[in-house]
């Protein structure tokens, strides 16, 4: 990555920086979080010009996909200036597309799907929190939460990353694929590991999270997400693993 003029990062809150905040920093919040991620240490590590981090909290795998491909298709300049470095997150979440709401001139409720926002859903979230009231009723959480299963959830995800690795090898991007969070199916070291459902795809291991267990107990907040000595260590796990002269 020595050669890159472009630096794009995506997963779920282990790569956003959840629970990094410093009231006396002289930005803001997001600023702080910025600057103290594992994807800005990486940046620096490689001297790329500019990054893009674009992680969030609760993210799914679907938006992990669907932003970086988004990003591929609107980068104007030259694909092959660009590494693309992605954390996948747990298979059971999901996104779920959010409606528009608006009363017709009957007073009727109706939807529109125009705006193209999303709802990141995971089991047992709060419905009470859903940006939209058709996804507010107790029964449409529990009834997601039946519909998620590793048998169907793995597959769905080996195929993101099936697909992720072979648009960036067809436009000559630099990817580089990570697990934040422990997954037995990609976990080479795991009894449960499938070495069916992987197979193609390069992918590094261990998980972020197994590297973080797996060392002292200072690299977590309270939240259980990494502070700003884990996000170092997982830094040099990234680097570690890609290595100097790629």
């Amino acid at each position: 990555m020595l050669d890159k003029k472009l630096l794009y990062t995506n997963g779920d809150s282990w790569t956003y920086g959840e629970c990094l905040e410093e009231e006396n920093h002289p930005f803001n919040e997001q600023s702080y979080k910025f600057y103290n991620t594992w994807p800005w240490h990486v940046k620096e590590h490689y001297n790329i010009p500019q990054l893009i981090n674009d992680g969030r909290g609760g993210g799914s795998n679907a938006r992990l996909y669907r932003r970086t491909i988004e990003f591929i298709q609107n980068y104007n300049g030259n694909l092959s200036d660009i590494a693309i470095v992605v954390a996948w997150s747990s298979s059971e979440r999901s996104e779920i597309p959010v409606p528009t709401e608006v009363d017709d001139e009957n007073g009727v409720e109706r939807f529109t799907w125009t705006d193209r926002q999303h709802w990141a859903w995971t089991i047992n979230s709060n419905t009470e929190d859903a940006p939209s009231n058709i996804y507010k009723p107790e029964s449409f959480s529990k009834t997601m939460t039946l519909l998620k299963h590793p048998c169907v959830d793995m597959p769905v995800t080996k195929n993101l990353m099936w697909g992720l690795q072979e648009i960036c090898k067809a436009n000559n991007i630099e990817l580089h694929q990570f697990m934040a969070l422990h997954c037995a199916e990609f976990e080479p070291t795991d009894p449960d590991f499938d070495p069916v459902l992987t197979k193609k795809i390069k992918y590094h291991t261990p998980s972020f999270i197994s590297q973080i267990n797996g060392s002292t107990p200072d690299l977590l907040c309270e939240c259980k997400h990494p502070n700003e000595n884990g996000h170092k260590h997982i830094a040099n796990f990234v680097i570690k693993q890609i290595g100097e002269n790629v």
